[in-house]
């Protein structure tokens, strides 16, 4: 998996750098996203599909020095009943 934490959300949206997508895309792993604490996890086979959109603007990455655009997704992170429900199948 692929984890990246980021620190804003956007009009129920998370912006994560596009290389995180890439990389997870590549590798075949999921992509888990993070904010204040609540994860939520992008299945590979469907990160394309869950791409709302991309940035327009491109950024400078402070340490390679390219250039990247943030890929952003719909903020839902799982609700309690549905972390008690995956829960409950693990200890199965």
């Amino acid at each position: 998996m692929v984890y990246k934490k980021e620190a804003t959300l956007w009009a129920g949206k998370i912006g994560t750098p596009e290389k995180y997508v890439k990389e997870a895309i590549k590798n075949k792993e999921d992509l888990v996203l993070s904010h204040n604490g609540e994860r939520m996890k992008v299945l590979y086979k469907d990160i394309n599909r869950s791409i709302t959109g991309y940035s327009l603007k491109y950024f400078k990455d402070r340490y390679s020095g390219g250039n990247y655009r943030l890929a952003y997704f719909t903020w839902k992170p799982p609700t309690e009943e549905e972390k008690l429900i995956a829960f409950s199948k693990q200890s199965l």
